[in-house]
Order: C-alpha cells, then structure tokens, then sequence
C-alpha cells in the first residue's frame, strides 16, 4: 500500500527531476529564442543608425543652426534689428552646406567683396573664416 507521503513525495522528486533535465524540444526552442532576439537586436540597430543619420541636422535638429539662432536673438535683444554678418569656422559652414542641401533650402554662397565667402541664412550672412577654428562661431555685427 502507498501512503499519501510517499505519492506527494515520489511526484515531487519526478517534477522537479523532469524539469532539471532539459529536454531537446526546450533546447531547440531556447536556440530558436536566441537566434530571434539576435536577428530583432540587428534590425534594431539598423534602424538606430538610419534614425541616427536622419536626424543628424534636421531643421529641428542641428546644433549649427541652433547655435546661429541663439546668436540671432542676442543680437536682436541687443539692438532691435537681426546681425548682417556672422563669421563661422569650416566645420560649421560645411555642416549648414549639408543642412540646407538636406532641407531643400536655397544654397546661396557667394564671395565679399575682400575675397570671404558668404552664404545667406535667413537674413543673417554668415561668413567663412577657415583661419578660426573649425567648430568657431563668432558674435553677430553690422555690416558698417
């Protein structure tokens, strides 16, 4: 005769038995899962690059553009009227060469009449000035 002790016991131990042994079904299932997650963590960082180039200098975006704008409005508190110039490095006028290509803007650059070049935003000149550092951004002025 089997006591209830020993049929608790006895189908306690082949539980836990059976669950300590893994069986090829979960080890196929388990590898299925790790293949599944590494192809979603891929896609996931393809679609984090993509994002990561898209919004590199959006019209929302752009830490050139956001910089000018501070500039801008400095300058407009300052004296009421937005600055006809501002001179910039390379590496920014490179970067708003991309942002207005990028943005369907109108591109105009041109050369002073001292040999610079210019490039027009909005109603502000920014002016090329390769002899400052590249990340250079100077104080708005008046063209007097």
């Amino acid at each position: 005769m089997v006591t209830r002790r020993k049929l608790f016991a006895g189908g306690l131990l082949a539980g836990l038995a059976g669950a300590a042994v893994p069986s090829r079904e979960a080890e196929a299932a388990t590898d299925q899962s790790d293949s599944a997650v590494n192809a979603l963590r891929s896609v996931l960082e393809e679609i984090r690059k993509d994002l990561r180039i898209q919004l590199s200098c959006s019209p929302t975006i752009c830490q050139e553009v956001d910089m000018i704008r501070q500039e801008q409005r400095r300058f407009l508190k300052a004296s009421i009227k937005f600055p006809d110039l501002i001179d910039i490095g390379i590496d920014v006028w490179e970067r708003l060469c991309d942002w207005h290509v990028k943005n369907q803007q109108r591109l105009a650059i041109s050369r002073m009449g001292d040999g610079r070049y210019s490039m027009a935003y909005g109603v502000t000149t920014l002016v090329l000035r390769p002899d400052m550092g590249g990340n250079y951004m100077g104080l708005g002025y008046d063209a007097k």
